[in-house]
């Protein structure tokens, strides 16, 4: 026989050959699968802790001789560990969020799949790790040069701002798709109309970068390094020098307002780009862009009458956020005076999330979180009260639809969202560090959770 026609004969028998291995690879690993514990059975699990306490299935689990259970024991006990103070009936989702979650990281796509047919049967809500960005650096703590997550207004893109280097992210598959060296240490950044985003540079410079195009050009620059941003579709205010820069879409500065301070004020264009409020915890001015004047200044003296006093403060201290001051832009505050602003101050509500239109926003009163519509006028109605058990930690909220109906927030113990029309919520026990937040993809219910160690995205889902 010559050599090719052994090779004729050879060539159907090792192809035979190597899918019958196939073949016993799957047959052994059904087999691995089928004789493992029970409590790999999601249902059967599940079950079992509404009659079991967590100890007795570790230690059932411990006993087991099967070579997967040693991994099912300590996944388990490293979940449990995060449900102190878990009521099963109050919250019956908890652990299944958990254990769905642990799934994801581990790859057990079979125990993530069997999670999500519970959940979906029972109309349960629940917060799902979408995906997990992964980030070059490995070292843990607070990076000082480190400016945080921003986001274009149409979601697109997840940047991770560093003082020198922009990473950028697809936000659906957690994959770098870009990065940006820029020429000087970014001090500050903000997004602007659909994918662009602007940066503002130590060496006073403003650039653009339009992520769809990754295109970064220059846009204006000044004497001094811009110490922050705010903007509102392409109008940017940059605040360099103790003076607020307004910037227009062609990079035309139109004003130079002077606001002389120790520390950097907060700034909030209105959404009309006819105002501009700056206000650190000492003073506030309001400038009319329009008229370029003065609107309105309050300056916290010691000269004061103690009233006078009162009612200042009272209006700085609803100033010191930035949801505090577009309430009281939308409100139109700046146009009374200051009896009627302190009388008005004293019907609303603090804002800790509000829509972009100003009609609704959600507060926190006593131990109940509160869903407010606007209502003819100045003035707001509650629309849905949540009792709150711990609100310990409770100072950072967004909102995750237009309208603030879906909020999210973090605390020691992880991530909470509720869908307030709906009366649904899902918590998720996570490591949590004090360096953590929270922010919203634009037009969807995702969840970046930026711990400053990791970044993860989640989707809250309410059936």
């Amino acid at each position: 026989m010559s050599s090719s026609d052994a090779a004729l004969w050879q060539i159907p028998f090792t192809a035979h050959d190597s899918n019958a291995q196939l073949l016993a690879k799957q047959v052994l690993e059904d087999q691995r699968r089928t004789s493992r514990h029970k409590y790999w059975d999601v249902e059967c699990l599940q079950e079992s802790l509404r009659k079991k306490t967590f100890q007795e299935i570790l230690d059932v689990l411990k006993e087991d001789t099967h070579p997967d259970s040693l991994t099912l024991y300590k996944a388990l006990n490293e979940e449990f560990s995060r449900l102190k103070n878990w009521d099963l009936k109050s919250e019956p989702q908890k652990f299944l969020v958990l254990w769905r979650d642990r799934a994801f990281c581990e790859g057990w796509e079979d125990v993530q799949q069997a999670v999500d047919n519970i959940l979906f049967d029972a109309r349960w809500a629940s917060l799902l790790r979408v995906s997990q960005l992964q980030k070059d650096d490995t070292e843990l703590g607070f990076d000082p040069n480190r400016i945080g997550i921003i986001m274009p207004s149409d979601g697109s893109y997840i940047l991770d701002v560093d003082q020198d280097l922009v990473t950028v992210w697809n936000p659906h598959t957690g994959a770098k798709s870009s990065s940006w060296s820029p020429p000087s240490s970014i001090c500050c950044a903000v997004p602007l109309l659909d994918d662009i985003i602007a940066f503002g540079l130590n060496n006073g410079k403003l650039y653009h970068w339009e992520l769809g195009e990754d295109t970064q050009y220059e846009v204006h620059t000044l004497s001094q390094a811009i110490e922050s941003l705010c903007a509102q579709e392409e109008t940017c205010v940059a605040f360099s020098g103790e003076i607020a820069h307004v910037i227009d879409d062609q990079g035309n500065a139109t004003h130079a307002i002077p606001f002389s301070t120790d520390d950097i004020p907060i700034s909030f264009l209105s959404p009309d780009q006819t105002r501009l409020i700056l206000c650190n915890r000492e003073k506030i001015l309001v400038w009319d862009l329009e008229k370029n004047q003065e609107l309105l200044s309050l300056v916290d003296s010691t000269n004061m009458d103690e009233d006078t006093e009162q009612m200042t403060t009272a209006i700085l201290d609803m100033c010191s956020t930035k949801q505090g001051i577009q309430l009281l832009d939308a409100v139109d505050l700046w146009s009374l005076d200051l009896n009627k602003q302190f009388q008005l101050l004293q019907s609303l509500h603090e804002p800790m999330a509000i829509s972009q239109n100003c009609e609704r926003m959600v507060s926190l009163e006593e131990n109940h979180l509160l869903l407010l519509e606007r209502r003819e006028g100045r003035h707001f109605n509650s629309i849905y009260k949540e009792s709150l058990q711990n609100i310990w930690g409770l100072n950072h909220l967004i909102a995750l639809t237009s309208d603030c109906s879906v909020i999210a927030t973090a605390v020691p113990e992880g991530i909470i969202a509720w869908d307030l029309e709906e009366r649904k919520f899902s918590s998720l026990p996570l490591p949590f560090t004090f360096t953590t937040t929270l922010h919203n993809i634009p037009n969807s219910r995702l969840i970046v959770v930026d711990t400053g160690q990791s970044i993860s995205i989640f989707r809250f889902v309410s059936l």
